[in-house]
């Protein structure tokens, strides 16, 4: 029992040691923490010791044969219920190879501390104990391989709840309850790379949240389609502000939620705000105006919310400059204002169809990669994303995360499988963090399914098709992305740039490639854009 009378649980992380390198297991995908690098170990079963426990632990899930010979590090929550205990160990025969078990073990490797630290995926806490055993003992790196041990060294660490998360098979702990409303709340210090929470914001659709107004309120909310849509006679300025300003306050809530989790980006859908039903060059100067107001008001809004939690804010919203050029932007945001926008490159839509993109908006010209506190981001815009060159030039500008905000994918020629391939597609092939942000499904529109997908292609979190929702995951940006061919290990990070081949791929850049469709469009124009984007 613990102080407060609850069962103690008891863990055990081993350090196993050989010819100076330490020994790391990968954890299958289907089990909890999937993918991660940690130390081998688990939970000390009733009538245990300790070192009964890690020997059995080091059998079962490596093959290996080890003794118990100190223990290390000691940890415990300040809640109480677990203690977890690091412990050195001597191998019994150095020439016993390893046994993965699969259920515990996917993958195995020897590595130096100065390895591990790049191990794609590996665990918080196992660095933080390479780091306090290294303050105490400057020669880890070359580990006794006589001994096979570590040095004996006495600490006690703050914060391993994701190492006992791995070692026993249990959920993370949670961590403290969040301070005072207008406190802000304490933040890791900026080391990178770092493991920080990326969040998708799936909101609600401004046009379900009317209906649900209107259900409140059937008077109030009597016609609101045609009192917000600009063409209509029946427009009414007073009532877009109040439906604007209470749809911005709702966002604002679910942005104090996604605060409270401690995440430390999230990403809002694409076109959000309530302004974006009224696209159209018929109203322009209207459209622009406001645009404007809802703008300021909405920045106005999260300004607070960003300051107060620490965190970023990576909103989609339609910007008008001082020569009245309308943009669809992507606008990182954070306590201390703008940290970089993004302007839309690829714009849909048709010459000949008031309301789309490329009738409305003047497109962007480059992808911008934006320097925050856990890594460098860049945009890429509902359309943007069906581009293969555009995320390569993200990559190639330095991005370890690809933000997608969108209005969905809802094309009758291409299933949402499609969709989920191409986000995952985009994130292995650039070795970068894809987050997805979409509306919440609805009558009639199939959205939802916002997702995060790291930079292994994996799905980390999704949100499926619910109407609203709030999903976050783990992940490292900027660390490397190791792969194996045969016995040797390397960083695709460093090595697939190095084995691109640019002297090939002069196709790409011509603007009429062999297979470009003959002759001029209908419109006149070879591609589908004004001229002043430049091209024919």
């Amino acid at each position: 029992m613990d102080e407060r009378g609850r069962d103690l649980i008891r863990g055990v992380v081993a350090v196993v040691c050989k010819d100076g390198r330490i020994l790391s297991i990968r954890r299958p995908d289907a089990i909890e923490l999937g993918g991660r690098w940690c130390f081998p170990g688990g939970a000390v079963e009733q009538g245990e010791s300790q070192a009964e426990a890690l020997v059995r632990e080091v059998r079962e899930e490596v093959g290996l044969d080890v003794e118990a010979v100190e223990k290390l590090w000691e940890w415990s929550p300040p809640e109480g219920g677990l203690i977890l205990y690091w412990w050195s160990t001597r191998l019994i025969d150095p020439d016993q190879p390893l046994q993965l078990n699969p259920r515990e073990a996917a993958e195995a490797i020897w590595a130096t501390p100065h390895e591990l630290r790049a191990l794609d995926g590996i665990l918080t806490n196992d660095i933080e104990f390479l780091d306090h055993v290294e303050a105490t003992a400057p020669h880890i790196d070359s580990v006794n391989p006589s001994s096979s041990t570590i040095t004996r060294r006495t600490f006690v660490a703050a914060g391993a709840a994701t190492a006992a998360s791995a070692v026993l098979g249990r959920r993370a702990i949670a961590g403290a309850a969040p301070g005072a409303d207008d406190a802000p709340i304490p933040r890791r210090p900026n080391t990178m790379p770092i493991e920080s929470t990326i969040g998708v914001i799936q909101t609600r659709p401004a046009s379900l949240k009317l209906d649900d107004w209107q259900k409140e309120d059937a008077k109030r909310y009597a016609d609101h389609g045609k009192r917000l849509a600009m063409l209509d006679p029946a427009f009414d300025r007073a009532f877009f502000e109040h439906v604007e300003t209470r749809y911005i306050d709702y966002v604002r809530g679910l942005l104090d939620q996604a605060g409270r989790r401690k995440i430390d980006l999230v990403l809002l859908p694409e076109a959000m705000l309530v302004v974006s039903r009224n696209l159209s060059r018929r109203h322009r100067d209207k459209f622009i105006e406001l645009c404007r107001w809802s703008n300021k008001a909405w920045f106005d809004a999260i300004q607070p919310i960003a300051k107060k939690y620490g965190m970023i804010i990576a909103s989609c919203l339609y910007q008008v400059d001082d020569a009245g050029n309308i943009t669809n932007d992507g606008v990182l945001t954070d306590g201390s204002g703008s940290l970089g926008v993004y302007h839309k490159v690829h714009l849909p839509g048709w010459h000949d169809q008031d309301g789309t993109e490329v009738t409305n908006f003047v497109p962007g010209d480059a992808y911008p990669v934006f320097e925050t506190r856990i890594g460098k981001v860049g945009f890429l815009i509902c359309y943007d994303i069906d581009f293969p060159e555009a995320a390569t030039c993200l990559a190639l500008n330095g991005a370890e995360a690809i933000l997608h905000p969108t209005v969905g994918y809802n094309f009758p020629d291409e299933e949402e499988q499609v969709a989920e391939a191409r986000l995952r597609t985009r994130a292995t092939d650039n070795h970068c963090v894809v987050a997805c942000a979409m509306p919440g499904a609805g009558p009639v529109r199939e959205n939802g399914c916002s997702a995060i997908v790291d930079h292994r292609g994996t799905v980390v979190a999704a949100a499926g098709k619910s109407r609203e929702a709030i999903i976050q995951a783990r992940v490292t940006l900027g660390g490397p992305r190791m792969r194996y061919w045969g016995e040797l290990a390397s960083n695709a990070r460093d090595t697939f740039p190095r084995k691109r081949r640019p002297d090939t791929y002069g196709v790409i850049v011509e603007k009429q490639p062999p297979a470009f469709p003959k002759g001029k469009h209908k419109w006149g124009r070879y591609y589908l854009y004004e001229p002043d984007v430049g091209l024919p």
